[in-house]
């Protein structure tokens, strides 16, 4: 898929060849309160949200070669192959995790950016990943060593700057959701603390018919698993307001020979156990592992209001109380039962609903476009590359 003004056929090279790939430091950091802005793998998403620092003095003893405006640094450990621009004159340290790429001169550096995410690419660097070590890692020898074919510089640009106007319309739709999403917990907190405050309270006990942890089959018994049909949710599954579909499923016998329940639908998915706080409801009967509640509301009580009350900073805050510290972090139900609870009638549980569920399906809209316009981009890097 090409532009229709050229027609030169692309030349491959090695991208040492192209470029200069740098390692970062592999000492472990001093961090001081402000100074030179230290970035590390998790950092790859915005370079300049992270909040640790070294000082000038360490900065300029351990770094001879430094990032530069429109130098890549691209993670190298963990998720290989992440690629982010340096778009600031701000100095930047960087740890051995993450290679620094400079793109020589005819080599245009959104173009490189946007070839780096290439599933050829992506290839490439699996291949020569030391897939000896754990978590995945690449030197930046091997990086060298990755082909990549080049167009003429003005293809580059034509490809670099239309995939960079992608990529930040990608960019603001996600800032779209996140105002959205701060604008849906603002709302929501601020009519949970009004309820709280009038001190018609019970307690969470109360609210429901019947609450319990799910239960994982041992996993040393196929058969538990093996063509089984009976949905089986993994923290994992529990990202979205309504639980539509799961990704693992266990047989009748795992059910009867462990301590998983088979839950009703439109009940509460609550995460108690390592991850705290995930939560969805269940459209269709499911069982859980350990660690996720199931909880079955009383007829009086909504489970939509019951998603939107245990999102609350109140609930939330409550539950920090609560919550033990061990080899892994668990909030009991025993220790929940107790928490207070707002005593709402249906028809003030459905008012709340009414302007908290057009917010919810507003956001789930706008992550749907988010969607699209990513599968536009893997389908551009896919085809507009050779």
């Amino acid at each position: 898929m090409r532009f229709s003004e050229f027609n030169v056929c692309w030349t491959t090279y090695k991208l040492e060849t192209c470029a200069k790939i740098y390692d970062g430091t592999h000492q472990t950091p001093k961090y001081t309160k402000s100074g030179i802005r230290f970035i590390s793998v998790e950092n790859i998403s915005n370079l300049y949200d992270s909040q640790k620092f070294i000082s000038l003095e360490d900065f300029k003893k351990e770094f001879k070669i430094h990032p530069q405006i429109n130098d890549i640094l691209m993670t190298r450990i963990g998720d290989i192959g992440t690629p982010a621009v340096v778009s600031k004159e701000d100095p930047l340290a960087y740890y051995v995790s993450l290679a620094l790429i400079r793109p020589l001169k005819n080599l245009y550096y959104l173009y490189i950016y946007d070839y780096i995410q290439t599933p050829y690419f992506k290839k490439e660097l699996w291949h020569r990943t030391l897939h000896i070590a754990f978590p995945q890692k690449i030197n930046k020898e091997e990086i060298g060593k990755c082909k990549i074919s080049i167009p003429c510089e003005k293809e580059q640009f034509k490809i670099g700057n239309f995939l960079s106007l992608l990529d930040q319309r990608i960019y603001t739709q996600s800032k779209i959701i996140e105002d959205l999403e701060l604008f849906e917990k603002e709302i929501n907190n601020t009519i949970i603390n009004k309820l709280v405050e009038y001190k018609d309270l019970v307690k969470f006990s109360s609210i429901y018919n019947f609450a319990k942890e799910g239960g994982t089959p041992n996993t040393s018994h196929p058969e538990y698993y093996t063509k089984g049909s009976i949905p089986f949710v993994k923290i994992d599954d529990l990202t979205t307001k309504y639980l539509v579909c799961n990704q693992s499923f266990i047989t009748k016998l795992g059910l009867e020979n462990s301590s998983a329940w088979l839950i009703p639908a439109n009940s509460i998915l609550y995460s108690n156990g390592a991850t705290i706080g995930a939560i969805s409801i269940n459209k269709y009967p499911v069982t859980t592992k350990q660690g996720i509640l199931g909880i079955v509301p009383k007829s009086d009580y909504l489970s939509e209001y019951l998603y939107y009350f245990l999102r609350s900073n109140y609930f939330k805050k409550e539950i920090c109380k609560i919550t033990t510290q061990g080899t892994m972090k668990s909030a009991y139900i025993k220790d929940i039962d107790n928490i207070l609870v707002p005593r709402i009638n249906k028809n003030q549980q459905n008012e709340i609903l009414t302007l908290l569920s057009e917010i919810t399906l507003k956001i789930q809209q706008e992550k749907d476009i988010l969607e699209l316009y990513k599968k536009q981009k893997a389908y551009l890097l896919k085809n507009m590359f050779i």
